[in-house]
């Protein structure tokens, strides 16, 4: 073999571990920010699995408190906040910067299996 294609060889070899490395480097450092803080959140920054959102919404229905449902699922009264924002339960009103209930939802219905508008009142 040629000197030239040694080289060759060496250098895609070289780019090869650097983006490996550069990788590593990646996930590490995704790992440490995703280390979670309050040990009472062990599932903050982890995906919603489908049964725990449908736990949430009945929670919710039910009249838990935010503080009880985040408590019960190990997340934070803000991440359930969202969650039931991102569903449509709640909105984040900007000028009180608080998250507030939604004037009607979609609720799943299980006897007809559908979704439909349920009014709530706005009071707090």
């Amino acid at each position: 073999m040629s000197i030239e294609k040694t080289l060759e060889s060496m250098r895609k070899d070289i780019a090869d571990i650097k983006l490996i490395l550069s990788s590593i480097k990646f996930k590490e450092r995704r790992n440490r920010e995703r280390k979670v803080v309050n040990p009472e959140h062990k599932r903050s920054c982890k995906k919603w699995e489908v049964e725990e959102v449908d736990q949430l919404v009945k929670l919710y229905e039910k009249g838990k408190s935010l503080d009880d449902i985040a408590k019960l699922h190990e997340r934070t009264v803000g991440a359930i906040s969202a969650r039931l924002a991102q569903m449509g339960y709640l909105f984040y009103d900007k000028q009180k910067q608080e998250y507030r209930k939604q004037t009607e939802y979609l609720s799943y219905d299980e006897s007809t299996k559908e979704y439909r508008k349920v009014k709530t009142s706005n009071d707090e």
